[in-house]
Formats: structure tokens, sequence, C-alpha cells
């Protein structure tokens, strides 16, 4: 299968900056607690507030809502933040918005753009742990509606900022054979190529939003000097580094840390000890995984 590991090279825009802290501090400043406040008045309870780069609220029986305060997570490997600092270069006013009174009117993405950041929100869950056959229908529903009407060298060119356009290509091209006429599963699968093949096997193995094992998979793929080198040392550095992440990670997942990294030793120090203990059985099945390998 195509190997979609990005290089320097190919994602030179994240070198501009490494991180983006004024977007995320004013979103957190402003707005954050406003929006508590709001959801939490209309029943909704947060279960992943304060964590990561989204607020999740659920409501019973079925209602989930998600506050983002940024498009991406910073990442060593894909780090689209530089490309989306500038957001609102790309944005286009909304048809009814008038000049003389548009801060009362929305913005919205072209087609274009909207479909370069569905490519790089697929690609960000495609790269960590997986992601399943809904992905690839959300690209073959968005090309048969908006394909002919879409700019493909603009798209093309910016994908490549990106660091994705192998893995448009791919998918797209994917996603167009086996849902553009419905078939028998041996008849379509006769038609794809071995890398094809290997792709679609990734989509229909990866659930809704991926599993633990593809995401193992991925993080000792990075970090071996070869791709499906699932050596015990490399199993012992991917222990390792789930056990001792990164200052980044800390920074990047909880907001009291980035504000506070002083306190990061001391978080460490307590995630070793206690997580064990009160995660036992969540750890377990991670090692299960790891020693499939």
């Amino acid at each position: 299968m195509r190997s979609y590991r990005l290089t320097s090279e190919k994602l030179s825009i994240r070198a501009a900056a490494d991180r983006l802290k004024v977007s995320r501090t004013t979103f957190y400043r402003n707005y954050r607690q406003y929006v508590d406040k709001n959801v939490s008045d209309s029943r909704l309870f947060g279960t992943n507030y304060n964590h990561g780069n989204h607020d999740v609220y659920k409501k019973e029986p079925v209602f989930n809502f998600e506050m983002h305060n940024a498009l991406f997570m910073h990442r060593e490997d894909f780090n689209p933040e530089e490309y989306y600092s500038d957001v609102e270069s790309i944005l286009i006013w909304d048809k009814d918005a008038k000049p003389e009174c548009r801060q009362h009117f929305g913005r919205h993405m072209s087609l274009e753009d909207t479909y370069i950041y569905i490519i790089s929100h697929l690609y960000k869950h495609f790269s960590i742990c997986g992601t399943g056959l809904r992905s690839l229908a959300d690209i073959y529903c968005y090309n048969k509606k908006f394909g002919s009407q879409m700019d493909r060298e603009y798209v093309e060119k910016e994908c490549q900022k990106l660091g994705i356009d192998d893995y448009e290509k791919d998918s797209r091209s994917l996603a167009l054979k086996i849902l553009n006429s419905p078939q028998k599963y041996d008849r379509y699968t006769d038609s794809l190529d071995d890398n094809e093949k290997e792709l679609l096997r990734l989509y229909i193995n990866s659930g809704i939003y991926g599993s633990m094992g593809q995401r193992i998979k991925n993080e000792i793929d990075k970090m071996a000097d070869s791709k499906g080198d699932y050596s015990f040392g490399n199993k012992i550095k991917y222990c390792t580094g789930r056990m001792l992440p990164s200052v980044k990670w800390f920074r990047n997942n909880f907001e009291f840390l980035d504000k506070y990294p002083i306190l990061i030793p001391f978080y460490a120090a307590y995630r070793l000890i206690f997580r064990p203990i009160v995660n036992s059985k969540k750890i377990r099945n991670e090692l299960r995984e790891v020693s499939k390998l």
C-alpha cells in the first residue's frame, strides 16, 4: 500500500510556527465559559470540557454537541494549524450580507475550501487510528454533488501544501469505484489494484472513528525506521512513549498545563503512578493489542 507518511519537505508549511496560541487563548477567555454556561442551561452536560481541542456536551437520549476551540491540534507528523491560522482569508460573506451590516451575518468557505477541510479532517483520523467507511461515503457524496463545480487545480495545489494530495486522490478514486455503481463485493474488488484493496481493507476494519489496533500500528510506523517494523524494541519504545508523553502532548491536551507548564513534571508523575490503577482495564486492552503485532 502507498505510504502516506509526511515529510518535512512535503509539509514545510508547518515550520513557520510551533504553536498557535493567540486564537485558542482568545476563545478560552471570551467564549468558552460563556458557551459552557449557556449549554448547561439547556440541560446538556459536559463530558470532555477543558480537555483537548473540543468540548463535548450530551443530552439524553441521543443528542451530542461538540464545540471546537481549534480546527486541529498540534501534531508532529500532520499539523495544518499554520495553514488555517488565517482562516478568515478563505471565508466568503453569505450572499444576504450587505456591506453596511456584515457584522450581523455569517461567512462560509467555498466549495473547494470546504472539501479541502473535509479531506484534512478525514486524514487526521486516518493517520491517527484509522477511519471507517462513512468517510468514503462523505468523499463520494461531496464529489458527486459538487465535483463538476470545483476548481480541481486549486484543490490539488492546496492539498499538496498540506501534504495530503496522495490521500485525497486515492480515497476519491476508491470511493467513486466502489460506490458509483453498486455491485457484489467480489466484482468491484476485481477492478481494484493492490494499493486500493489495502486502502479499502483499512476503511472496512476501522469501525467508525478508527480502532486501537490501527492507532498503535500508526504510532509505531511513525517512530520506526521502516513501515511495518513491529519488533520488540519498537513495541517497548511505543509503550515508553505512552507512559511518558512529550511536553507538547501535555500542553495540547490540558489547558491548565499549557498555561502553567511548570506543573507538567508533577502531572506526569501523577499520571505514571495513578493511571495504571484507575484505567487498568483500558491499559490491559492496549497491551493486548501491542502483543498481537
